[in-house]
């Protein structure tokens, strides 16, 4: 983290604060060095200790290195030189499009109710709409400290015990280590000293990273529990960057404008304090991730699961008496 704070202070990689930021001095915003490095540094360690595991993850690990290093730049470049949302984009479609064509694509949905339904040419299409998703839904929920990568390790821990139950190797190994990383860097996040943000470099990282997991992981047999089951926990961030595109589209604006009117703004408002809005939105992701595990024991109740989890976020934010009622519980 200090090497992470040096490298942000040495490119003058800074977030300096202003009327629609919610911190009041100027921190750097490299904390996509730390995690790229603790995350890959970690994986390499376990080749290193046991090389008999290279067949299952070391591939992976390289592709995954090279292309999370493409992105971490990226992101950056953005952070130091803001280069726009549409150039943003356009180097995401690329560094996706590389990813896909090394074999991170999703080929096969599960049918809820029963069966496959192989992709054929909307694998393209498809797979990189769920990079991008994850990608910028990471990105725009990034406004509190540790709540973006609380949403990511909360993911991840959801993810692990399904990953082991699968006897899926590579995936365990991989999600263990994202959220080893992501519990490490959320305790120092959330701390008062050595604060590190995340910025645009760690935060589109966070989602490649996810997003690749559960690819890699959807190809052990559990090809509609992991998906399905990380779209879910993304559910937040994924409902927030929907809404935030609807929103300026209706009034005519840039869909990349930027706004005061994230769901952790809007809990703001409510007149929750920045923690306690953080532990709604983790205990959100977290109800989501269940529902989730829900569908691993009973396929059948997919569609019903997702139409639930949909409805409770929107009257979690449309409804004052959840607020009223959250309030009263977390006095």
């Amino acid at each position: 983290m200090p090497f992470a704070r040096w490298i942000g202070s040495r490119l003058e990689i800074v977030d300096y604060p202003n009327p629609r930021k919610m911190h009041q001095q100027a921190i750097p915003c490299s904390g996509g060095v730390a995690i790229y490095l603790a995350f890959f540094i970690s994986l390499f360690l376990v080749l290193s200790i046991a090389p008999h595991l290279y067949q299952e993850i070391g591939s992976k690990v390289i592709m995954l290195s090279s292309l999370g290093a493409l992105l971490l730049l990226l992101g950056i470049y953005d952070d130091k030189r803001n280069i726009g949302a549409q150039w943003k984009l356009l180097g995401q479609i690329a560094i996706c499009l590389v990813a896909i064509g090394m074999g991170f694509r999703i080929d096969i949905l599960s049918n809820p109710f029963g069966g496959a339904f192989h992709l054929g040419w909307l694998t393209i299409p498809i797979s990189l709409f769920w990079f991008l998703g994850f990608i910028n839904a990471m990105n725009l929920i990034d406004g509190l400290d540790g709540l973006a990568t609380g949403i990511i390790a909360i993911t991840s821990l959801i993810l692990l015990p399904i990953a082991l139950v699968s006897g899926s190797v590579d995936f365990s190994i991989l999600i263990a280590a994202l959220a080893g990383v992501t519990l490490s860097f959320l305790r120092i996040n959330l701390s008062q000293k050595g604060k590190v943000f995340l910025g645009d470099n760690g935060s589109m990282l966070l989602g490649f990273l996810l997003a690749s997991l559960a690819i890699i992981g959807s190809r052990k047999g559990l090809v509609f529990n992991v998906l399905i089951i990380t779209f879910l926990c993304l559910g937040v961030p994924v409902y927030d960057t929907a809404t935030a595109i609807t929103r300026r589209l209706r009034r005519g604006l840039n869909i990349f404008s930027p706004d005061k009117e994230h769901i952790h703004h809007r809990l703001l408002s409510y007149g929750f304090n920045k923690r306690k809005a953080v532990l709604v939105l983790f205990a959100m992701t977290l109800v989501l991730g269940l529902i989730g595990i829900v569908l691993t024991f009973s396929r059948n109740s997919g569609a019903t699961a997702i139409i639930i989890a949909s409805g409770s976020i929107i009257a979690f934010i449309k409804r004052k008496w959840w607020i009223d009622l959250l309030k009263r519980i977390m006095r």
